[in-house]
């Protein structure tokens, strides 16, 4: 009856959490629906005057555009290759900040695989050095192990002591006593290999800063040389294109 009745209640403690998310979700609905429909009143409303902005700036294009080709005739030539030139010029400082953005994503993720090699190297270094303090702890577990194969066989139960016995040969399988030599010897090598990969990870560690330096201060480049588009277009046309001498005064 207990049980029945513990299952009903999980059954039921279920129930209500669904039922409270489902509550949330549809709470979280109807806030969207109400928002959504806010924002596509605010468009329509707006949409009045972006109308007729667009259209007067359309309606002066279409005015502008044929009195100033006629009056750059013979010099359209030259002001599109100043456009050309500084769009290639902006061009190429984004190419650049992005090839400085590559490589600092290349340098970081060295980095990140090197911290991760020094990581693994420091652990084993510090379970070497730690050794006799594991053995101690995994000897002792399974000598719990032996107590319990013993109480088995107090209790003439061979079938357990069976399945118990292979659970000690598989733990003492793993048991690695080194001798003071041995554990010297592998702590100088694993020190060694935990130094070089240090080493590396602090070397790697600043070849991404910098790399991410390199990258910042080009895409400020990059970014400086987009807005100043226009200025540099314009400073190209009065070079290549001055304006005529004022006409002499007539006599």
């Amino acid at each position: 009856m207990k049980a029945a009745l513990a299952e009903e209640e999980n059954k039921l403690k279920a129930l209500t959490g669904q039922r409270d998310s489902l509550k949330g979700d549809i709470t979280a609905l109807d806030q969207t629906v109400t928002d959504m429909s806010k924002t596509i009143s605010d468009y329509k409303e707006a949409c009045k005057s972006l109308d007729q902005q667009k259209r007067e700036l359309d309606a002066y294009l279409a005015t502008k555009t044929p009195m100033v080709e006629a009056a750059v005739a013979s010099k359209k030539a030259q002001i599109e290759a100043c456009i050309t030139s500084v769009d290639s010029w902006i061009a190429q400082w984004r190419a650049y900040a992005d090839a400085e953005k590559q490589a600092a994503a290349t340098a970081d993720q060295s980095a990140t695989a090197a911290a991760g090699e020094a990581k693994k190297e420091q652990d084993e270094y510090d379970a070497l050095k730690n050794s006799a303090q594991t053995l101690d702890a995994q000897l002792k577990a399974l000598k719990t192990l032996h107590d319990d194969i013993e109480a088995e066989d107090d209790k003439n139960r061979p079938e357990n002591m069976y399945v118990l016995l292979k659970e000690l040969r598989a733990g003492l399988a793993n048991i690695r006593l080194r001798t003071p030599q041995e554990l010297e010897s592998d702590l100088c090598i694993a020190w060694n290999e935990l130094s070089k990969a240090k080493t590396n990870a602090r070397d790697a560690k600043s070849a991404a800063d910098t790399a991410k330096n390199d990258a910042d201060a080009a895409k400020q480049k990059s970014d400086t040389a987009t807005s100043k588009r226009r200025e540099k277009i314009l400073d190209c046309v009065a070079k290549t294109c001055p304006p005529p001498p004022p006409t002499p005064p007539r006599c």
